[in-house]
């Protein structure tokens, strides 16, 4: 292809040198069949970019390091994060991931390119995406999953200045325009780093105390954390570091020249690490407020540092809730931000592309409702193909859960325009958007896929729950309800407390009632505030963890609220059956359950039917149900047939009856010498396949 070649080449020198001359990025898009592409990706990294790192995303499995070419997978992006890349490649072909896109949107350096390979818009083939197989929940296929996302993305790259296009049969179709701007680094955004470094060291040398720091990606936050933490090192202070993954803090130790050895640990094992003389807290909107509220008084200096856009940004949300809850908690805070680009010349066209595709600014753009007199308040369904067409409700709507939920990424953009399964509701003031709920319609599931659920052999995408009630907490019927699960649930925080959310979910309740659905229900880390607000709402509660999640910080606590009389009825059982569990928890693995949610809004216990109890063993002794949620039953089982356990073995009878008296599990490692909890759960469950002989299962309690 010489001919191809030759314009390939041509362009590519022509992007490179006006990109490198300014300092800023530039976007190359490559549209044609599969031989065409093969060849241009070939050409670029063999020949074009051969000197220079480039990464390539590709259709494989393994991350492959080669010279100066990175090659990876969409899903192994996330281990990248904190490297740069003259060049990125992105071949469409393993899919188009937002979130991928996302990341590594902050992977290439000034002066570099983004380029992505794929067929031409115009042709269905770029809509036969492998991703689409992420949003299928049963009983939707590929087939059912919108193209709203592809569309919205051909779209920017058609439009966005950013964006060259190569087609391998128009040629040139487009041309990328740059700002002006020059190829040094940026004084502006460099002396404001500096200035940040000077006063976060300056008030680490005077009084104990803690400071904020927040910035968009590229703006040397990271940095600047890394070279507080070097002079601190140097000056013999001892100094730890967490976030929420060890593959943010990259650049940190990068600039701190450190290792994770030693310094980085987890949140949640941080607060059980010795206190340091410096903490810094790196991406801390993204950690859940449960950790922060403890690791800032886990030394005498602490630096909070979160990113308010791009990949790991959560908006304005941690600004405005956070440094609230420091102010009235803490005397002495001190706020910094950081606004200029240092990695890329201000004006950088890559940014803006990304910002525009993923909505990365969604935040930044949406505009606050300020309210100066009572006004009412709309309640309404969006469909997806009218959010699609909507771009100001799509970004009140992004701008909205980006800056109330720590978790909101990319990806979940593509679910709510194209998730076959996903309903979208919005509180409106006028034509403002002040409150969200996304709803994810579950349930009805065939009975051959609930049991297979229940014995462990099957965990289909979706319909979290069901499968919480039938695989955790064993309600082998759970799968035949309808539910319409809330996903999140989102109020603008200046309307906040204004009965706006529970307005919303009265307006979808009523609606839910109309489609014949059976339960609405939620799944979240428990904390008092949110029992309070659910159980106000008249949810039940129908599932508690059994250990503490680590991601939010607390107990998952799944609740329901029954829209008939039958499925009032069963939500009464499980919530008897939570209550029943809860009783034996806390005496053992729960005893430090009141620390993280208030006890006395959980249900009390009920005296489940025999047939309860071995539905719960059977599902232990055979299937894969964990030993924490059965011990109740064991228990329970073994009190009722204490005078057959002189069957059982010596070693079995007593293994039951540790079970029977609350032993936690590591009481009884250490009393029988088992070899850690792997050994332990092997040895209750054989002990519990010659309990489960000798039950009765038709007698009543």
């Amino acid at each position: 292809m010489p001919e191809g070649r030759t314009l390939l080449t041509r362009e590519l020198d022509r992007l490179r040198r006006l990109a490198q001359s300014r300092n800023q990025r530039f976007a190359l898009w490559l549209t044609g069949e599969r031989a065409f592409l093969t060849f241009c990706l070939n050409e670029i990294r063999q020949n074009v970019f051969a000197p220079l790192n480039t990464l390539t995303i590709s259709p494989i499995a393994h991350t492959e390091h080669q010279h100066h070419t990175v090659v990876a997978s969409p899903n192994q992006l996330k281990r990248l994060l904190g490297q740069e890349f003259d060049v990125v490649l992105y071949d469409a072909n393993c899919g188009i991931n937002p979130d991928a896109l996302g990341q590594l949107s902050g992977m290439v350096r000034g002066g570099g390119g983004f380029i992505l390979l794929s067929s031409p818009p115009e042709n269905s083939a770029f809509f036969a995406d492998p991703e689409k197989s992420k949003l299928t929940v049963e009983p939707y296929t590929e087939n059912d999953v919108g193209d709203r996302f592809l569309q919205r993305m051909a779209h920017v790259m058609q439009t966005h200045t950013a964006v060259s296009r190569i087609d391998q049969t128009d040629g040139v179709v487009s041309q990328t325009c740059f700002a002006t701007g020059n190829n040094g680094p940026n004084e502006r955004g460099l002396k404001a780093q500096s200035c940040v470094v000077e006063t976060l060291w300056q008030r680490i040398n005077r009084e104990p105390g803690i400071a904020t720091l927040t910035a968009e990606r590229g703006r040397g936050k990271s940095a600047a954390l890394g070279l507080v933490a070097q002079r601190a090192l140097e000056a013999g202070r001892s100094v730890m570091l967490t976030a929420p993954d060890r593959g943010s803090v990259t650049s940190v130790l990068k600039f701190a020249g450190i290792s994770h050895e030693g310094v980085y640990l987890p949140p949640h094992e941080m607060l059980a690490a010795p206190r340091c003389d410096l903490l810094l807290i790196d991406e801390a909107a993204a950690i859940p407020s449960y950790y922060l509220h403890q690791l800032v008084d886990h030394a005498p200096h602490v630096i909070l540092a979160t990113t308010t856009q791009g990949y790991e940004g959560t908006g304005q949300g941690f600004a405005l809730r956070f440094m609230q809850w420091l102010r009235d908690k803490h005397e002495s805070v001190t706020q910094l931000s950081l606004s200029a680009p240092i990695r890329w010349a201000e004006g950088d066209p890559l940014e803006d592309f990304f910002n525009q595709l993923l909505l990365l600014d969604a935040s930044a753009r949406r505009q606050q409702t300020k309210l100066t007199s009572p006004s009412p308040v709309s309640y309404q369904r969006i469909s997806r193909q009218a959010l699609g067409c909507d771009e100001s409700t799509l970004i009140q709507l992004f701008g909205l859960l980006i800056d109330a939920h720590y978790r909101t990424t990319p990806g979940d953009l593509r679910i709510l325009l194209d998730s076959p399964n996903m309903s979208i509701w919005l509180a409106r003031v006028g034509d403002d958007v002040v409150a969200a709920c996304l709803i994810a319609e579950e349930g009805e599931l065939p009975e051959p896929l609930a049991m297979d659920i229940w014995r462990g052999r099957r965990r289909p995408r979706g319909h979290l729950a069901p499968q919480l009630l039938i695989a955790q907490a064993g309600h082998q019927q759970a799968g035949r309800y309808r539910y319409w699960r809330v996903v999140r649930i989102a109020v603008q925080d200046s309307m906040r407390r204004q009965g706006i959310a529970a307005g919303l979910l009265q307006h979808i309740e009523a609606q839910a009632v109309k489609g014949h659905v059976d339960f609405v229900a939620a799944s979240f880390g428990a904390s008092p505030q949110l029992q309070r607000f659910w159980q106000t709402q008249a949810f039940r509660c129908a599932r508690l963890g059994t250990a503490l999640d680590t991601a939010s910080g607390s107990f998952a606590l799944l609740v329901l609220k029954p829209l008939n009389e039958h499925a009032n009825s069963e939500a009464a059982r499980w919530e008897g059956h939570v209550g029943f569990q809860l009783a034996y928890g806390q005496a053992t693995w729960m005893q430090n359950i009141a620390a993280y949610i208030d006890t006395a809004l959980l249900p009390k216990a009920m005296q489940p039917d025999l047939s309860w109890c071995n539905n719960d063993i059977e599902g232990f002794c055979f299937h894969h149900r964990t030993y924490e949620s059965v011990a109740a039953s064991i228990k329970l089982l073994v009190d009722r047939n204490a005078d057959q356990l002189i069957q059982l073995s010596e070693r079995t009878r007593q293994l039951l009856e540790a079970c029977a008296n609350r032993q936690t599990s590591q009481q009884i490692i250490q009393k029988f010498g088992l070899r850690g909890k792997r050994d332990f759960v092997a040895q209750m469950r054989n002990a519990a396949k010659n309990l489960y002989p000798l039950i009765v299962s038709e007698e009543q309690i």
